[in-house]
């Protein structure tokens, strides 16, 4: 739904295939800091990513511009939206599922908690903002939650797994406050290290006395009603 209105938002001003597109991308796109690169990558492909921070991500995008290219040629529309918001929703989709294969099967906490901090890791605002914006940060969180579900195999059971969410954790932090890279706007980068925050609330559950853990349950459940409806409430203001 939240993809419905981002899309019918900007539709009116995105639609038409034309060389100034990158333009009317950066003129009328004005969402939480966030830039319109892979609409512009997508609808005229080149190197539109700082190739040292991301040297490969362009050529991600480019089996997009491909099927880009024929919708325009089929629809006559730049269907650039379509294409990157059913991107960013399979990304998205499939974060939750490995962040929710990464509690139960990975740190063994029951499916119940692992519902609730699945639902309570995406009530983040930066999270929510990060599935919907044609930015890279939802293909990150995808790539990381991947790489972590696959590492959690290969770890086995287990306090090595924590340590592995942690180094990860601590080389973000290592990027963003040692060199200072995106200091100044960390939570554009809440995709990169909020994972953490899940995954260290699971093992609390595990080493919690099984008495308390409903009240634990009860207080996730609040907080993720709470931020469900203050971040929706934000998001329906401005796309709406």
């Amino acid at each position: 739904m939240i993809h419905y209105f981002f899309i019918s938002r900007f539709f009116d001003q995105f639609m038409d295939y034309s060389v100034g597109a990158r333009n009317v991308f950066l003129s009328n796109f004005h969402m939480a800091g966030f830039d319109p690169t892979a609409y512009d990558v997508v609808t005229h492909w080149q190197m539109g990513y700082d190739i040292l921070r991301h040297p490969l991500l362009a050529w991600m995008m480019w089996p997009l511009y491909i099927i880009n290219q024929w919708l325009w040629q089929l629809t006559g529309c730049n269907c650039v939206q379509f294409i990157v918001g059913f991107q960013l929703f399979f990304c998205a989709f499939y974060s939750a599922i490995f962040m929710y294969r990464i509690l139960t099967k990975h740190v063994h906490t029951t499916k119940l908690s692992s519902t609730l901090l699945t639902s309570l890791f995406f009530t983040f605002a930066y999270i929510m903002v990060s599935a919907i914006v044609p930015d890279h940060f939802c293909l990150s969180l995808f790539m990381l939650l991947l790489t972590i579900y696959i590492l959690g195999i290969l770890c086995g059971l287990g306090s090595p797994f924590l340590w592995t969410c942690l180094s990860y954790f601590m080389l973000d932090m290592v990027l963003h406050v040692g060199f200072g890279f995106g200091l100044n706007e960390p939570y554009i980068m809440s995709a990169h290290w909020m994972y953490i925050i899940p995954i260290a609330i699971a093992y609390l559950l595990r080493i919690i006395n099984y008495r308390f853990v409903w009240v634990l349950h009860l207080l996730l459940i609040s907080v993720m009603m709470f931020l469900y409806g203050w971040n929706i409430g934000l998001m329906q203001t401005y796309l709406c």
